[in-house]
């Protein structure tokens, strides 16, 4: 007799496979992420939440059927990925998929409440992460504010989706809803499948690649990355926050007009203020980061519509004799762009186990923002509902993200890790930045020597803030009656600490007191002089305060003097 339960779960795997429209490999950068999330399975890393208000007339299922016609429009939008049991990952690309809406109403709590709820929701969504094997990759969360408004957040996995890609699947989105509203039929041209590029990535000459790379970092042998103030030692541990800034439109316009004069990209001037920065925070003139390439090849066509991941990221060195000019500089970091061009799709996992440094060879990436999610999706017209307040979380597996948006004056958006970089220091870099752009503007032929980052006011602290060190002090008294003094007031307080063994007041006066006793027995009186042939040590410590109390003074010799 057959069984009910086998036949059940036959017939599931039958339709399953009736239902892969195509299996093929992935991309370097794939490989990178799915290794990372297979590694890191409760990381927030490459979750990636789009989020808007609709203010005016708003559908919730018109809004979802929008999405799930877009979703049969990209293959990439229905794929999961298989690596168990097997010799290297692939995707699998569905025939359908049909995302289901998440919808709350919130029109009758506080305001505060809503934001409380929908900010808890968020973290609890990417708590949940994705499960790339067999899940849903990309996510629609609606939340009701009143009767006018609502709050959209589409999320995903950056497996799937690029920030440029982002922006095309909500502007799509946008552009079906609203033709939807009017009540007409929403068509578009059939865009390139995702596996058209990576059908052109098997084409390249990898192991070219990763000889330029390899011969491109040869010698760099210590990162330098961003100054680090770790507060946890729990590895892992990430608490994601955010500084940005905008350097002003006279300065900005400085840095165009710098670009244009030399030939070389806005980009290949940022990047090498950064590398400067780096060398100045290092004491290094060598410094290599991380940059994000958009990594759409143009001799592809239809690339510019194509939703997928397609950004890579590779090393970039900025190496320079001080004695070297910013003008030249910058030309020098442009001709090494245009040849790292040539190799920009090679695996950043294969370019970093050939160097020496292996996966310390970056600790941060800059990426230069040339189609900002945020300003696709607030600029999109329509006619019966206005997009407000669009924010787009990220978060790589990196500590320190560095992103530069262009426009008339340049953003920076800095995203980092709290428990591993400090705020203040975090919030320092724009005046940092800042000197170096004005000082290289003013002076392009300037050499790289005399490039400095100290701003006005660290300069004015340090020479007068720092040393305004006047104070009230009891000079009557002396160092040990005021070393008694503290003993009185915080007897239990730790006092010393030497190679994880520690002393309190109490118990260092109560052994210095035993050696004043004996010292005294020894001899040591008013205006003596004691010799203390002794190391770093509590020791020593114990000893200076012995001879004091004793009545005498010391006199250190160094035990190391022969």
């Amino acid at each position: 007799m057959e069984n009910p339960i086998k036949t059940k779960i036959q017939r599931n795997r039958d339709d399953v496979k009736t239902n892969i429209l195509k299996i093929y490999g992935l991309s370097p950068m794939q490989e990178g992420l799915l290794f990372h999330s297979i590694l890191e399975e409760k990381s927030h890393a490459y979750f990636q939440q789009l989020s808007f208000t609709v203010d005016g007339e708003f559908n919730v299922t018109l809004f979802e059927k929008s999405l799930n016609m877009i979703v049969g429009r990209h293959d990439i939008l229905r794929t999961n990925f298989v690596h168990q049991k097997m010799s290297r990952p692939q995707q699998v690309v569905f025939r359908e998929k049909h995302i289901k809406a998440y919808f709350e109403d919130l029109s009758m709590i506080s305001m505060q409440d809503r934001e409380n709820r929908i900010h808890a929701y968020l973290k609890e969504e990417r708590d949940a992460g994705f499960d790339l094997l067999k899940g849903q990759l990309i996510k629609l969360s609606v939340f009701k504010l009143d009767d006018s408004s609502h709050r959209v957040v589409i999320s995903n996995h950056h497996i799937i989706l690029d920030g440029w890609s982002i922006g095309i699947i909500a502007k799509e989105v946008l552009q079906t809803y609203e033709i939807l509203q009017q009540g007409q039929e929403a068509t578009f041209p059939e865009p390139q499948p995702y596996r058209t590029y990576i059908n052109w990535l098997k084409k390249l000459d990898m192991e070219a690649s990763l000889l330029y790379w390899q011969e491109y970092l040869d010698s760099y042998q210590q990162c330098t990355g961003v100054p680090k103030q770790y507060r946890v030692t729990d590895k892992g541990a990430y608490q994601h926050e955010e500084a940005g800034f905008t350097i002003c439109k006279e300065v900005s316009g400085g840095l165009e007009s710098l670009a244009r004069q030399n030939h070389v990209t806005l980009n290949t001037v940022v990047q090498t203020i950064w590398g400067i920065l780096l060398q100045r925070y290092n004491n290094s003139e060598d410094a290599v980061f991380g940059s994000i390439i958009s990594g759409r090849p143009s001799d592809i066509p239809g690339i510019e519509q194509m939703a997928g991941l397609f950004i890579n990221v590779i090393p970039v060195r900025i190496k320079c004799d001080q004695n070297q000019s910013f003008s030249a500089l910058i030309k020098q970091v442009q001709n090494q762009a245009l040849a790292s061009g040539k190799h920009e799709y090679c695996s950043l996992a294969q370019i970093q186990s050939s160097t020496q440094l292996k996966q310390g060879l970056l600790d941060h990436i800059l990426e230069f923002e040339n189609y900002p999610v945020e300003k696709i999706v607030s600029t999109e017209e329509n006619q019966r509902h206005r997009i407000d307040d669009v924010q787009l979380f990220m978060q790589t597996n990196y500590d320190f993200n560095v992103s530069v948006i262009p426009g008339e004056a340049l953003g920076i958006r800095i995203r980092f890790n709290a428990f591993v970089y400090d705020r203040e220091f975090v919030e320092s870099i724009q005046g940092h930045l800042e000197r170096i752009a004005r000082q290289v503007i003013d002076k392009p032929e300037m050499s790289v020597r005399h490039i400095t980052i100290i701003t006005p006011e660290e300069k004015s602290r340090i020479l007068s803030g720092f040393n305004h060190t006047d104070t009230n002090f009891p000079y009557r008294k002396t160092l040990q009656e005021l070393f008694e003094g503290q003993v009185e007031q915080t007897p239990d307080k730790t006092a010393l600490v030497y190679e994880g063994h520690t002393l309190t007041y109490r118990e260092l006066n109560h052994k210095s007191n035993r050696l004043a006793a004996l010292l005294r027995k020894s001899g040591v009186r008013k205006d003596s002089i004691t010799a203390l042939l002794l190391k770093r040590s509590p020791q020593m410590v114990i000893s200076i305060l012995a001879v004091l109390k004793a009545g005498g003074a010391y006199l250190p010799i160094d035990p190391e003097y022969p």
